[in-house]
């Protein structure tokens, strides 16, 4: 069967992370490092902890296991990066009777940490063990036989791989066994599974006896475990359906995906694929190793792996695939809908887990070329562009041992702060990454522009996020415009209410409209109020406020026009803005009511005389006249002013007065102090190389892709000591000069 491969080369296919300025951090978004934590958003606390797994507390802290000092070992950090030095003995916790630990799970109700790693039995070969730890970091004594309970499977090689907590509290870990006399090799070796009761006693009400061997039919090896909790009722049947997830092989030049059911009893579950166990080959002489499954909504199971042409090859990618629930591979999942999605990094990459991620979609974690590489993917397997651009990273600063390609990870919900993280452990000395995962993106889309104090005649906008979610969605917005929103601090006038959105005061109080469960959208109906006041049309603008559990996409504001039915009183100029941080330049004028129809450029005086004359357009939706250059100003002062005498609103009413503003640009003046100095030099060095900047940024040549570059700096050192304080200045009719500086351009000049 066809595999969908996502290409390496395509345009803006990788990025690699780099520290940002202080400046910019706030402005992180999906598949950033979180500097937050640990500075630099990689933690490297424990010299010599080789970190096979994490998981997160609900607090946050993260919990990383491996081994220190050749035994099995667990480390803690706190939510800022650092060691918990309150853990174990300074921040690390051995247990001494356990190898390297494979597998780690938090059993969030009492905080004890369970893990799980194979115990050497001397010269009864190897056993699947597990150990407990109290939320301190001590060994839990009153579990199993001293805080440790190893377990004797049939075959003197058997091993545990991962491990997860029922919602009862019971244990349950994966591995494999070779039941006969010690080959390794072995034909027989076969997937097992083992369930403990909560005190470490194995539970014999699974499969009989606590352990269930299943068998996938040549040399079976066990990675990972997931459990069905995603029916909506507990009585449904495949609610706690347990699955093992692997590979199996023949030769070894061959290796298939293999996966067993289980009943939450322990039974092999006949239903899913006829026998409880499904192969998947993807091709003669192909590699595909699987290592990490998870279950989303609907009893889909997703297993993410590895897949080679060869074995030993180096050219790997990372390869996942969805299984509906009768265990056939999923044809609505991934871009060629065929059940899988192989995705390239460029080079020997590797794939070790995969978890839901905030917005409902996927997030799988593993390496390429030995450094920590995460990809995210829609629900349905399509990889999702808003993280990093094109749904892939690779972490440079984030190498691995050689000798421990695992890189495991925990993913952050609304309920473990801070939301809306990727917790990756990888490599030596304990290394953590912790990265901005990926949220809903949220849009506003106009569906009616305009409302009355008539009744029956509302205006809707619809806000909508990227995926339906099984929780409700909180939208926050500002309000702007000059209709007064209910709860207006000060006053208790208001222009318009609405039936679906909770307005807030701005102070103690948010304005806000929810989207409900398993929605992608509600409609916001906005109602004029009807009053007696003679106000004349006024705009209502509703905007997306930045908020962790969303990001803003486009467009992410509506306006409204709630009209007046009171004869309209003298039309007058509200605001006056100068746009100067991109193309085009421009000069717009607010007015109080809709002057549109006796509006023209002719109405407008703009100087020196000497430049070419703006382009205008007029928004009657916000009553704005605009003025606009396509290239940028010259460095001098520049004015504009409405002239009243033609200007009228649709009663005839002339506007109350000329409205002017007297304005100044310099080039290479980020900071608009009326100067080119060196803090305008430092701000274009920390922003050199990066795109999508503006003009405040550095950005002075206004190129497209928003780069700052060397351009820039020659427009900046043609520029520097220059100042607008020795420049001309220019006087419209009536208007009053003000002298320059940083103070004279901060005011009303809005960008």
């Amino acid at each position: 069967m066809p595999l969908h491969r996502s290409s390496a080369n395509a345009r803006h296919s990788i990025r690699s992370s780099h520290v940002q300025p202080l400046e910019q951090r706030q402005l992180l978004a999906a598949g950033d490092l979180d500097y937050a934590f640990s500075s630099d958003g990689v933690a490297r606390g424990y010299p010599g902890f080789f970190a096979n797994d994490v998981a997160l507390q609900l607090d946050g802290k993260a919990v990383m296991a491996g081994r220190a000092n050749g035994v099995g070992a667990v480390i803690r950090y706190n939510i800022d990066g650092s060691l918990d030095t309150g853990f174990g003995i300074n921040g690390l916790a051995q247990l001494p009777l356990l190898g390297t630990i494979r597998g780690v799970a938090i059993d969030h109700t009492s905080g004890a940490i369970l893990v799980c790693s194979t115990a050497n039995g001397g010269g009864d070969g190897t056993h699947p063990a597990v150990g407990r730890l109290t939320s301190g970091g001590a060994v839990d004594t009153g579990f199993g036989n001293g805080g440790y309970v190893i377990t004797d499977v049939a075959g003197d090689s058997s091993t545990a791989k991962d491990i997860v907590i029922q919602r009862d509290h019971k244990i349950v870990i994966v591995g494999d066994t070779n039941d006969t006399s010690g080959i390794f090799l072995d034909p027989d070796r076969d997937f097992i599974a083992i369930r403990y009761n909560e005190n470490g006693s194995k539970d014999n009400s699974f499969g009989g006896d606590g352990v269930v061997q299943i068998g996938m039919g040549l040399q079976d090896f066990a990675n990972a475990i997931a459990i069905d909790y995603t029916p909506l009722t507990t009585s449904d049947p495949r609610f706690g359906s347990i699955y093992l997830v692997g590979h199996r092989t023949e030769h070894y030049d061959d290796f298939d995906f293999a996966i067993a059911r289980l009943t939450p009893s322990g039974a092999v579950d006949n239903s899913y694929d006829g026998d409880g166990r499904v192969v998947t080959s993807f091709g003669g002489g192909k590699i595909a190793e699987a290592e990490g499954a998870t279950v989303q909504p609907g009893s889909k199971l997703v297993v993410t792996g590895t897949l080679a042409v060869t074995l030993g090859s180096t050219q790997r990618n990372f390869l996942t695939a969805r299984y509906t629930t009768s265990g056939a591979p999923d044809p609505t999942f991934g871009p060629g809908a065929n059940g899988y999605v192989e995705t390239d990094f460029g080079g020997n990459d590797s794939s070790y887990a995969i978890a839901t991620n905030f917005d409902g979609g996927l997030t799988v974690s593993g390496q390429s070329n030995g450094k920590v590489a995460l990809a995210s993917y829609l629900p349905d397997g399509v990889l999702d562009s808003h993280f990093s651009g094109d749904g892939r990273h690779i972490y440079n600063q984030v190498g691995l041992d050689s000798s421990n390609v695992a890189v495991r990870m925990d993913v952050t919900a609304t309920y473990i702060a801070p939301a809306r993280r990727i917790v990756v452990a990888a490599g030596n000395d304990g290394q953590a990454a912790r990265v901005i995962d990926v949220a809903p993106v949220i849009t506003v889309t106009l569906l009616d522009g305009e409302t009355s104090e008539t009744a029956g005649n509302n205006a809707s906008f619809r806000v909508s996020r990227t995926n339906a979610r099984p929780t409700f969605q909180r939208v926050f917005f500002t309000t702007s415009g000059v209709a007064k929103k209910p709860n207006t601090i000060g006053s208790s006038e208001y222009d318009y209410t609405s039936p679906n959105m909770s307005f807030g005061n701005g102070v103690s109080s948010s304005t806000y409209t929810d989207i409900p469960a398993n929605q992608t959208f509600v409609d916001v109906a906005i109602v004029g109020f009807n009053d007696n006041l003679t106000e004349g049309d006024e705009a209502a603008i509703f905007t997306v406020a930045p908020n962790t559990f969303y990001e803003l996409g486009s467009p992410s504001s509506a306006s409204i026009i709630v009209r007046d039915n009171e004869p309209p009183g003298t039309p007058y100029t509200t605001a006056i803005t100068f746009h100067f941080e991109t193309l085009p330049m421009t000069v717009k004028f607010t007015f109080s009511q809709n002057v549109g129809a006796s509006l023209g450029i002719d109405d407008f005086f703009v100087g020196p005389t000497t430049h070419p004359r703006p382009t205008f357009g007029y928004n009657s939706s916000l009553n704005t006249a605009t003025l606009s250059w396509a290239e940028p100003l010259p460095d001098g002062y520049f004015g504009a002013r409405v002239i009243a005498a033609g200007v009228f609103n649709s009663a005839g009413t002339r506007l109350n007065a000329d409205s002017f503003n007297i304005f100044g640009f310099l080039n290479g003046d980020a900071d608009r102090d009326g100067t080119v100095d060196f803090d305008d030099l430092v701000t274009l060095a920390q922003n050199y190389g990066e795109t999508g900047k503006t003009f405040s940024q550095g950005n002075f040549d206004f190129s497209l892709d928003g780069s700052v570059a060397f351009p820039d700096l020659v427009i900046l050192a043609q520029r520097y000591g220059r100042s607008l304080a020795a420049l001309a200045q220019v006087t419209l009719p009536g208007s009053q000069v003000k002298p320059a500086g940083r103070k004279r351009l901060s005011v009303g000049l809005l960008d």
